[in-house]
């Protein structure tokens, strides 16, 4: 309706109050997003030794919002500040989870053990941790998620994306991180025997 409106010369409709406001907040919370990982992925290259392995562990953090729309359309939340903030809970929660099996890959290689042996103890280990943070956390957001808790029935949208988003991310995490990490290592592998191959007269 306002695209189709005559204005008379000089003047515009713009949009202020909360809506100005909130567009200025997510402006910043985005530019907040983008220095947190930024920091992340460098605070990980020092205790990985690497720059490729901060990748895989990051990769994960996508996956953790395939799970956020389900839940907002079946609760009936929408997008809003506390939500933001619970996509940021959520990408940390994750990371974490994915440290655990890439952790372990890396240390059991260390050790001497085959890649595909340390992807399935790695697995087989690390599930219950994984999986033990993911309920507890759940558990202890639902009542904040179900508007039960009193004083934080304006955060139940972060609480609704922390569930939905640890719910799918968790499995999927635990297929993706040690799948993601033996692909790249296959193909350092392949790029090496190519290299060497090209060095032979």
């Amino acid at each position: 309706m306002l695209a189709g409106m005559q204005l008379p010369a000089g003047y515009r409709i713009t949009q202020e109050g909360e809506i100005r406001q909130m567009k200025e907040s997510f402006g910043e919370l985005g530019l907040a997003i983008a220095l947190a990982i930024l920091f992340l992925y460098f605070s990980m290259v020092v205790a990985f030794a690497s720059y490729l392995r901060p990748f895989i562990v990051m990769s994960a953090i996508p996956l953790a919002f395939i799970g956020v729309p389900w839940g907002m359309l079946l609760l009936e939340r929408h997008l809003c500040m506390p939500a933001a903030m619970g996509m940021i809970l959520l990408a940390g929660i994750v990371v974490n989870n994915s440290i655990l099996p890439a952790d372990f890959i890396e240390s059991a290689r260390a050790n001497g053990t085959a890649l595909q042996e340390a992807i399935e103890q790695a697995i087989s280990r690390r599930t219950r941790p994984i999986v033990m943070t993911a309920l507890s956390t759940a558990a202890g957001m639902t009542p904040v998620a179900a508007q039960s808790a009193v004083g934080l029935e304006r955060l139940s949208p972060l609480a609704v994306v922390a569930i939905a988003g640890l719910l799918v991310s968790t499995f999927l995490t635990l297929a993706w991180v040690p799948a993601l990490y033996a692909g790249i290592d296959r193909l350092k592998g392949m790029l090496w025997h190519l290299k060497e191959f090209a060095r032979q007269p």
